[in-house]
């Protein structure tokens, strides 16, 4: 099961979207979402990947930062083997995140409320994705999206990690 509704500007800038969400959204919008050292900084919370998105397929991973809540979420192992998985471990989740890629080509980024539930974990989160481009006016290189938990289910297994699903630790711990 998946379920991605869409968001507006106006809400992800209310005062409970964490601050690092914020800081990449502004980032984006303030420097044509250009990759520069300020990407960089943020790099560890984030997911990478490819532009090889269809109507029906999302783009494929390529990278899940260290400190991203998808590696928490979904386990190291997932995270680390994502070049042969390539793709998100929630069952009909493929046609609905393409939507939001393409919403993110349109408008230069997406924002969206995603509840899921796959075999071993149920949870709501937030995402923002941003088309990356290694210069302005070209086209975009690579999304990176930033998923931020509000609420994580494991229901077979213990994480693990230290459980973040707090948005405010994934917080302390960026600044």
């Amino acid at each position: 099961m998946s379920r991605i509704h869409p968001m507006n500007e106006k809400e992800l800038l209310k005062a409970d979207t964490p601050d690092l969400m914020v800081e990449l959204y502004e980032w984006s919008k303030r420097g044509h979402a250009v990759m520069d050292d300020a990407l960089v900084e943020m790099s560890p919370y984030l997911t990478f990947t490819h532009t090889d998105l269809t109507t029906e397929q999302p783009p494929s991973f390529y990278l899940i930062g260290k400190k991203s809540a998808a590696r928490d979420v979904f386990g190291h192992q997932w995270a680390d083997n994502i070049r042969k998985s390539q793709a998100s471990p929630i069952k009909n989740h493929k046609q609905p995140s393409a939507e939001g890629y393409f919403r993110a080509l349109l408008n230069d980024f997406n924002f969206d409320h995603v509840e899921f539930e796959t075999d071993n974990v149920m949870g709501i989160y937030r995402r923002l994705i941003v088309p990356v481009r290694s210069k302005i006016g070209m086209q975009p290189s690579f999304f990176v999206m930033l998923p931020m938990p509000i609420q994580i289910e494991h229901k077979h297994r213990k994480p693990d990690v230290e459980d973040r699903s707090d948005s405010n630790k994934l917080e302390q711990n960026f600044h």
